[in-house]
């Protein structure tokens, strides 16, 4: 987010309370766990779903054409 003048804008107070509200740490852990169960075991990874089935095309670095190659092997093994 920028701020009005174009320099970039910090949390503020009522985004760093949310941080703090009830919930939030139990919300986090359950939003990690999904992920980790999904295959997400780094950050950035993108995932392609399909149904019940899931990968993670890319994992940190990747090309457009490591996406494309890792998406269409992905489409290949598709159930009938």
């Amino acid at each position: 987010m920028a701020a009005k003048d174009g320099r970039a804008a910090g949390l503020g107070a009522e985004d760093a309370a949310a941080f703090g509200a009830p919930g939030t740490r139990t919300a986090a852990e359950a939003d990690f766990a999904r992920a980790a169960g999904l295959g997400v075991d780094g950050f950035p990874t993108l995932l392609a779903v399909d149904g019940e089935r899931t990968t993670a095309p890319a994992r940190g670095r990747a090309t457009a054409d490591d996406v494309e190659r890792r998406l269409a092997a992905f489409s290949a093994t598709r159930p009938s």
